[in-house]
């Protein structure tokens, strides 16, 4: 894959430097996947968002059909805003995500149990980054919402595929918009790798959480998993020697793919072992 016009440094052992800008958030604020931290997929996310953006490109192919090559420039945006509550109160909201390529912007969510009620979240970055992108003219107020995604790591019993907001103005015409979700466990090792999905590596294991029950009782059914990580890395590793990533990239992966089955794992010791 050819590399972005990211303004990414190829420093080996070093995390990569954004520009200071105060609308910009940067990766030491934005991306380390503690191990201690309570909320590690977000971290994982964070980093990958971060570290291996030009793997972005084709995810929001994936997700909005759209047809990015990865060699795209990706400018990050303002992910943190301050919301005022009914009774004035005020609190800090950060985004997971807010960034423009060529000229949309996008927002995407990471969230781990996804239920209707991200919808207040994300209305509320789409209507801050709306209004931060606002165009006066004259008496005429114009604002545009971000392309806007959720990317779920469990799909539970009555999850889909798409959830609607929809905006009632006062004189009772309605505006509403789709808001697409990407599944993880949708997708197998293959999929993943011929759609070029490589963002979402270190969430695969989440494909097999609801079988940990049985591959911490029989070892010989865990191998299932352990293949597909195997495969994984053998993938990996041919990505590296074809230049499709390069090892800063494929070391990110490895190390987020490693978190997540760290935390995922923390109450199945023998799958954690294997």
């Amino acid at each position: 894959m050819p590399k972005g016009k990211a303004g990414k440094e190829e420093k080996s052992g070093e995390r990569l430097k954004l520009k200071e800008d105060p609308g910009e958030a940067t990766p030491e604020e934005m991306s380390s996947a503690d191990a201690t931290s309570p909320t590690p997929y977000d971290d994982v996310f964070k980093t990958m968002l971060y570290d291996c953006r030009t793997l972005l490109p084709m995810m929001l192919n994936e997700m909005f059909g759209e047809h990015y090559t990865g060699d795209e420039e990706i400018e990050f945006l303002q992910v943190e805003y301050v919301a005022t509550g009914p009774n004035g109160e005020q609190h800090k909201r950060i985004a997971d995500s807010h960034f423009r390529i060529l000229y949309r912007n996008y927002i995407i969510e990471c969230e781990t149990n996804l239920d209707g009620t991200i919808l207040f979240r994300v209305f509320e970055y789409d209507s801050q980054a709306a209004l931060s992108n606002a165009k006066l003219d004259g008496m005429v107020l114009t604002v545009t919402f971000p392309h806007t995604a959720v990317l779920g790591l469990r799909r539970g019993g009555d999850a889909q595929n798409a959830m609607t907001i929809r905006i009632v103005a006062p004189n009772g015409e309605s505006l509403s918009f789709k808001v697409p979700v990407t599944y993880v466990s949708d997708y197998t090792v293959e999929e993943l790798f011929e759609k070029k999905l490589w963002f979402l590596l270190p969430f695969y294991p989440f494909a097999h959480e609801k079988r940990f029950g049985l591959y911490e009782r029989d070892g010989a059914a865990m191998e299932t998993l352990l293949d597909e990580i195997r495969t994984i890395m053998r993938r990996l590793d041919e990505l590296l020697e074809e230049g499709k990533l390069d090892a800063y990239e494929k070391t990110t992966i490895v190390d987020m793919l490693r978190k997540v089955i760290q935390h995922l794992t923390a109450r199945h010791p023998n799958v954690k072992k294997g």
